[in-house]
């Protein structure tokens, strides 16, 4: 089994119900499971005939709209590792991303179409394929139209895709991290690990057949449509969910009926702001998922006001293990709230069926993948309460990067079972719960003690006017830095010294030295939702 025999089961039993839906700029586009799953086997077929072959990588540089899938699906049937790469992370991002992993085949929108212009490394890709039409053409060039299932018209009887090759640890889908160093890593999710994560994020996520969803998160389009639900794609920039249009946002979830919506907090918040701003509610939501970076009780609770009737469900993963763990808001008890505003970090339940969880004393990095007997990895263990890294592993962990680039940073060996370091402190607690802490890197350690940045933030957020918080060591001294929600930017500097009053008094216990207010706290290009500590600290030195 693997994920194009699901779609094609999917076309079998529900061919007729919509799979994927998108509107942009006022044209509305959708494509059913039959559409989708012919389309794509026409796809395949053009590919193999222009050269594309078993266990090669083609290079997708696409926004996410019905054409990725469409490509996405091709590949995966034709055995074909699909590769993709954020081009937001930049040119000199990109080819280093190469250098890991030589594409043999690039397929792109009109817009892409200009980087063999820019990019001697694109340049040198043996085959290329734009969708659309565009203003320039290289050569090799293969155009496809913007409807690809209605263009093809590939005479397949002769030239069946063969999807029982397709399974097992074959690769299927590259991506890239940069994780604390700015370095891509490459991550090789195969056939199997598709399946397996699938399977976790259907009994996670409660992936229902027939369930119509908003999901700004790509790769969980994947576990939607292997489950036969109908995926929005939202009609805004995706790469900038900190800026999203909420008018638009709403629009789409009345207008399609969504049932829910999986996004990150800095998407979400900008929703609810939008509703409540205007009075606005969304009705048609029963379930509310996010992740990406840390969910604060108050974004829960204003998703809330907004959605009534809907469960919110705060997600803990990396994008080497998705999901971790997921708590829901009426699983967090007014003691745990109390917590949390006390500086015990954020929590974020149970750790998921499918993956083994522990939390260990921190480890020294080497240049060697380090390795421990079960007896060794009991020892470093940590007892309940008390704060470490959290390790994982599981069907759906990734076990290594391409060419084993960062393998030694973020994984360890225990007898033969490979382990991945998240780089996330936390501990569990006596009920079995995982409490985040925050960045192990970003942890403060001075004369009073231990400080990590959740603790802090998790408390400051409490607050009714702090949009954003980071807690960083600057100078020596434990520092605070606030983002007050934007009806604050022009009230009084009398209004500002009242809160910084307040949080002082709030954060008493954690010995915090100074607070500052910022405009703005950087964060993560990606989600918009992750604190960027090192440019914290640049701005407090400026």
């Amino acid at each position: 089994m693997n994920i194009p025999l699901k779609l094609k089961e999917q076309s079998q039993a529900n061919g007729q119900r919509l799979a994927l839906i998108e509107n942009k700029m006022g044209i509305e586009r959708s494509v059913t499971f039959e559409q989708l799953d012919k389309s794509s086997d026409q796809l395949a077929i053009y590919f193999r005939k222009q050269g594309i072959k078993y266990n090669d990588t083609a290079l997708v540089l696409h926004t996410m709209c019905i054409e990725l899938y469409n490509i996405i699906f091709a590949l995966f049937k034709l055995g074909v590792k699909a590769m993709l790469v954020d081009p937001s992370s930049g040119l000199p991002f990109m080819e280093t991303c190469f250098e890991l992993e030589r594409p043999h085949a690039l397929i792109t929108s009109s817009r892409g179409s200009l980087l063999p212009f820019v990019s001697t490394a694109v340049q040198n890709i043996p085959m290329k394929f734009r969708t659309g039409l565009g203003l320039f053409s290289f050569k090799p060039i293969y155009l496809l139209s913007i409807n690809l299932y209605n263009i093809l018209n590939v005479d397949d009887s002769d030239n069946k895709i063969d999807l029982n090759l397709v399974q097992g640890e074959l690769p299927a889908l590259i991506t890239f991290t940069s994780g604390s160093t700015g370095r891509p890593k490459g991550i090789i999710r195969t056939h199997d690990f598709l399946l397996h994560q699938h399977k976790a994020l259907e009994e996670s996520l409660s992936l229902k057949e027939g369930a119509v969803e908003m999901t700004a998160l790509p790769i969980f389009v994947l576990a939607n449509l292997a489950s036969g639900m109908t995926s929005i794609i939202p009609d805004i920039n995706l790469r900038k969910p900190g800026k999203a249009d909420g008018a638009k946002l709403l629009n789409q979830i009345s207008q399609y009926k969504a049932q829910r919506i999986v996004a990150p907090p800095a998407l979400l918040d900008r929703l609810a702001d939008y509703c409540i701003k205007h009075k606005y509610s969304a009705n048609s939501l029963q379930k509310i998922y996010t992740g990406g970076g840390p969910v604060f009780p108050k974004l829960m609770r204003k998703l809330k006001s907004i959605a009534l009737h809907a469960d919110i469900i705060a997600v803990y993963g990396s994008t080497e293990a998705e999901p971790i763990a997921h708590i829901a808001l009426s699983q967090i008890s007014p003691n745990d709230f109390e917590q949390i505003k006390s500086g015990a970090g954020l929590l974020t339940g149970l750790p998921e069926a499918h993956v083994s969880l522990r939390i260990i004393k921190p480890l020294v990095t080497t240049d060697q993948l380090q390795q421990f007997t079960s007896k060794e990895f009991d020892s470093i263990t940590q007892a309940a309460k008390v704060a470490g890294e959290i390790v994982v592993t599981g069907d759906y962990v990734i076990k290594g990067y391409v060419r084993g680039q960062g393998d030694s940073q973020t994984k360890f060996k225990v007898d033969s079972q490979v382990w991945h370091r998240t780089g996330d402190a936390g501990y569990l607690d006596n009920e079995g719960r995982l409490w985040l802490l925050g960045r192990e890197s970003a942890k403060i350690v001075d004369q009073h003690g231990v400080l990590y940045s959740f603790q802090a933030e998790g408390a400051a957020s409490e607050h009714p006017n702090v949009k954003r918080a980071a807690c960083v060591s600057n100078n020596g001294k434990r520092t605070l830095v606030v983002q007050l929600h934007d009806a604050f930017h022009r009230r009084q500097r009398n209004e500002e010294q009242e809160i910084i009053k307040a949080l002082k008094n709030n954060l008493q216990s954690l010995n915090i030295e100074e607070i500052h207010i910022h405009k703005r706290i950087p964060v993560d290009r990606r989600h918009n939702s992750k604190v960027d500590y090192a440019a914290v600290i640049k701005s407090l030195q400026k």
